[in-house]
């Protein structure tokens, strides 16, 4: 740079840049060292370095002294600085703008799991994730609200991420309406058809047989693995007014999977429609000791091992629960093993650990 082109080119850039920059210019144009020029102005060489480095404002005192060293006017270093401080103020309250927006984005929805899952595209721009988080949550602004209502199967738990939970129940309604049509609802019919749905609880392969069996009692089933800090196993929304169940398959057995879909069928056949997801309900032992869930909890038990007929057994067989027994015991109420043995973990009467042969895996004949 020749020596005084700063007074015509330093206010030239669209977006304003530090007056240190300029002032190196000057200085290589000059062949001066920040340590000649130091001792030009009187200044500690330090001070002249953390001014070209950006670190530093010019002071007036400092224009003052540029302006005589260089023969120009101190104004100008002074609008250099005013016009940059300016700048950098307006991105600095424009970045918060953005914070802002990017909090919400995560608020209502947990943005890497959506984006690993397929659910959303991977993208730096602020404007496209918003757009992409508005158009899966059917929302016309991610200012709105979010928070759809449903009645759940927890595992036990401290808390509950609400954005995660209410993120998978709209992933659940979404799978659901790609699924055909379902019958015409009705809690009688669907109640009369428990003992063939139960019918299927026979073996692991027989699950998968389970969807198009509700669809034809006006019930959609559908699967989706639940989000991180949600803890649920399953879940029952209502579409335009017909149930659909969702569930995780947080616990890959045999036994969860049944007691699961018959603890949701339970909801709908006892015609619950409780909302937990509110901000105010994070605590489990509020979920699990409400009356509904405990009603739930008993229905679906009962469905799957009638209780005279369990009482009976444990009665007989207990405290040794052998194989044999359990497997005579299952095929005499025509469920898996696996479901019997579940039962009995649960009440008490075998250790966790024990027996876990007969908790067969399900993710293999399940489409997600």
């Amino acid at each position: 740079m020749i020596k005084g082109e700063f007074m015509k080119t330093y206010n030239r850039p669209a977006i304003p840049i530090h007056p240190g920059e300029i002032l190196k210019d000057e200085l290589d144009a000059r062949e001066w060292t920040q340590k000649d020029f130091a001792r030009i102005i009187n200044r500690p060489e330090k001070t002249i370095s953390a001014i070209i480095r950006g670190k530093k404002e010019i002071t007036p005192e400092t224009a003052l002294e540029i302006a005589a060293a260089f023969g120009t006017s101190p104004y100008i270093w002074n609008d250099m600085q005013a016009k940059y401080n300016l700048y950098s103020a307006h991105q600095a309250e424009e970045e918060k703008q953005l914070i802002k927006r990017r909090a919400r984005l995560y608020s209502l929805v947990p943005i890497d799991e959506l984006i690993f899952r397929g659910y959303l595209k991977a993208t730096e721009k602020l404007e496209v994730l918003e757009a992409g988080v508005c158009s899966f949550l059917e929302i016309n602004s991610i200012s709105e609200n979010f928070s759809p209502s449903a009645v759940f199967r927890f595992g036990k738990c401290v808390s509950i991420d609400q954005p995660s939970l209410a993120t998978w129940l709209k992933i659940i309604e979404r799978k659901s309406l790609m699924l055909s049509s379902a019958s015409e609802f009705s809690i009688d019919s669907l109640k009369s058809a428990i003992p063939q749905i139960v019918a299927k609880a026979q073996a692991p392969e027989k699950c998968s047989m389970v969807v198009d069996l509700l669809l034809r009692y006006g019930v959609k089933l559908v699967f989706e693995p639940s989000f991180k800090g949600t803890h649920i196993d399953g879940a029952v929304i209502y579409i335009n007014n017909l149930p659909v169940i969702g569930m995780t398959m947080r616990l890959d057995r045999i036994d969860n999977f049944w007691f699961t879909l018959m603890h949701e069928l339970a909801h709908v056949i006892l015609n619950h429609r409780t909302n937990f997801v509110d901000e105010n309900v994070n605590d489990f032992e509020s979920i699990q000791l409400s009356i509904d869930e405990k009603k739930a909890n008993k229905w679906a038990a009962h469905a799957l091992l009638p209780d005279t007929d369990y009482k009976k057994f444990v009665t007989r067989i207990k405290p040794y629960f052998s194989k044999k027994a359990i497997i005579s015991f299952a095929e005499t109420m025509g469920v898996h093993p696996g479901i019997v043995v579940g039962r009995l973990q649960r009440d008490g009467y075998v250790p966790w650990k024990n027996l876990r042969s007969f908790l067969e895996k399900i993710r293999p004949y399940i489409t997600f």
